[in-house]
């Protein structure tokens, strides 16, 4: 008897902070933006190829199992796995070299919009990134705020992007370095910008999503 009304006080506390969760996560913001900048030693057309070349992309995120083109034909569509999770992405627009723009959903509910600008000349880019996150769930908004660090993924994803361009662009005969991007983070949730994994600077003289 004891130990039945031990769990069902355990039950019904469980009950009122889930209940309590979605109160809370339900006034929540449900974007989230994220901007950040990166500066790559290399043209604006060869960081264009890097990040849409899908079939490559297994070559270099450090985070991602798999890749599956499920429509190659314009707008492409595809499946990627990363960190235990599956999330859809549909191409939406893009200019190139100056622009690429994606839309994403993830199987727990997680939907936004990345949009990639690249501006330079010469063998410098700046890479500007906006990723806007919707959060319709409020329990999710709450994980936000408590454990989710959403801004990871995309600093993950510039920093091994800064680790390609490099390889592509150190010559074998002559060990020529580039360098890898520092990013800056800003947007509606106002965190501090992490730094991108830093290579040497390249030698070339720069001008520059």
């Amino acid at each position: 008897m004891g130990f039945a009304g031990a769990l069902g006080r355990l039950i019904a506390l469980l009950l009122v902070l889930a209940g309590l969760c979605f109160v809370v996560g339900w006034f929540l913001p449900a974007e989230h933006t994220i901007r950040k900048t990166s500066i790559f030693a290399a043209a604006p057309d060869e960081v264009y190829d890097a990040v849409t070349d899908l079939e490559r992309q297994r070559d270099w995120r450090s985070d991602l199992k798999s890749l599956t083109v499920d429509s190659a034909r314009s707008p492409r569509s595809w499946t990627e796995e990363a960190d235990g999770y599956r999330v859809r992405f549909r191409e939406v627009g893009g200019e190139p070299p100056k622009t690429f723009e994606v839309e994403f959903e993830s199987v727990i509910g997680v939907r936004g919009r990345l949009k990639l600008e690249l501006t330079g000349t010469g063998e410098r880019t700046e890479l500007t990134s906006v990723e806007t996150i919707s959060l319709d769930n409020p329990y999710l908004r709450v994980g936000k705020v408590l454990v989710i660090n959403f801004d990871s993924y995309l600093d993950r994803y510039l920093s091994d992007l800064g680790v390609r361009i490099s390889t592509l662009k150190t010559p074998a005969a002559t060990g020529s370095a580039t360098a890898a991007p520092s990013a800056t983070a800003g947007g509606s949730a106002g965190s501090a910008a992490p730094t991108a994994a830093a290579l040497p600077t390249p030698t070339a003289s720069p001008t520059p999503r």
